[in-house]
């Protein structure tokens, strides 16, 4: 039963408060601002409620106007659902059957059916699917009343789909780096209408594929949208799709998301191409590139370093003119959930349910603690006012002093 003393304290907090896609907003960079999160925490400390999560997925919590949204599949009924939890208390207010029917093939054992988080400009909630051997976008209000869909994309399935959605404006942009036409597009978030659509150039390799997520930076003053994967990085015009400039940087197939910090861009691994680099976007030119892998796991800056785990679960902090790996720390578990940095510490979950906080430090891996919460961990949490909302592959957590 959630405490009169722990309602209060959520009744209290910021209203304006928002998480609203991946990573938090649509430059989603990992470093969480405002009241520090706790750093302990287990089944019997610091949970202020926990909610059952039906069916499975692994995309991230989305917040917007005290209400959290997730989505989820029943993959045996082959159905996927938006679901809708009350932010004060945990209760499920709602769940919508958004589309039903074959889903895609050849989904990679560690990814689900439901790996994109949704997108929202606190009016309307965009969710992405994969069904039908097509990527498929819809719509929602934020009470739940359909408003449209649209099939994206036709596609082949190597290891099922993973970019999330991207609110900008008034807009949703989609990203789509999947044979046999990669495709970005955007849509008016009100009635579906397209208002663009941009074709990406993939690798000579016919069977190419990539699942990153679009991220908006302030880049000389201007918003830009910037794509990773595919062999290069490019950089549009978000308002009108047109390719502004590129650059051959990166890997084919990519997962994590860049980090701007001011003139430089810092990319994260994948394959075939491995390693982490760094652009100098005022040179337009790669200015490094090491041999450390992050893959699935998107980077985090601090202090003029990097930080970022393997797919395996070495750690590892870099500095960020040179790219030298300054040190390593080795897990035992692997990671699939982003770290990001609050109240000046970093956090890194893994997959067995274990969450280390670690001080960032460029000499040396220190660690402020460890904690535990049983079940699967892949999803990325969303913080908002000091709490943190934290899914399991069946449970909803929310974390927070107590």
């Amino acid at each position: 039963m959630v405490c009169t003393f722990f309602l209060l304290i959520l009744a209290n907090s910021s209203a304006s408060a928002q998480w609203t896609q991946w990573r938090g907003s649509a430059d989603g960079q990992g470093m969480v601002s405002g009241k520090a999160v706790v750093t302990e925490w287990s089944e019997t400390k610091n949970i202020i409620w926990k909610s059952r999560v039906s069916g499975r997925g692994s995309s991230s919590p989305i917040i917007s106007g005290g209400k959290i949204f997730l989505t989820t599949a029943d993959e045996k009924r082959e159905k996927m659902y938006l679901l809708c939890y009350d932010q004060k208390t945990g209760k499920k207010l709602w769940e919508k059957l958004v589309f039903w029917g074959e889903l895609l093939n050849n989904v990679h054992k560690r990814n689900t059916h439901a790996s994109p988080s949704v997108a929202t400009d606190g009016e309307i909630v965009t969710v992405l699917f994969g069904l039908k051997k097509a990527i498929w976008l819809a719509a929602y209000t934020i009470d739940g009343k359909s408003l449209w869909n649209k099939e994206v994309a036709k596609v082949k399935s190597n290891f099922g789909f993973g970019s999330s959605p991207l609110v900008y404006k008034k807009s949703v942009i989609v990203l789509c780096d999947m044979e046999p036409n990669p495709v970005m597009v955007a849509y008016n978030l009100l009635d579906g209408k397209e208002l663009w659509k941009s074709s990406r150039d993939g690798p000579d390799d016919a069977d190419f594929h990539s699942y990153s997520t679009l991220r908006i930076f302030k880049i000389q003053g201007k918003d830009q949208l910037v794509a990773v994967g595919l062999g290069k990085v490019k950089f549009y015009d978000p308002e009108t799709g047109k390719l502004l400039w590129d650059i051959e940087a990166g890997s084919d197939a990519t997962i994590g998301t860049p980090l701007l910090d001011r003139r430089y861009l810092y990319l994260g691994g994948g394959w075939p191409q491995m390693g982490c680099s760094a652009i100098d976007l005022r040179r337009r030119e790669v200015i490094w590139k090491n041999r450390f892998d992050t893959y699935i796991v998107s980077l985090v800056f601090h202090d003029k370093h990097i930080y970022g785990s393997t797919n395996k679960g070495e750690f590892a902090c870099m500095d960020a003119r040179s790219g030298m790996i300054l040190w390593r720390e080795r897990f035992r578990t692997d990671v699939q959930s982003s770290p990001f940095i609050a109240g000046g510490y970093l956090y890194l979950l893994m997959r067995d349910g274990t969450t280390k906080v670690i001080k960032p430090d460029p000499t040396k891996y220190i660690e402020v603690s460890e904690n535990h919460l049983p079940g699967i961990t892949d999803a990325t949490p969303a913080i908002v006012d000091g709490l943190m909302y934290y899914r399991t592959e069946n449970m909803l957590y929310c974390i927070g002093e107590g």
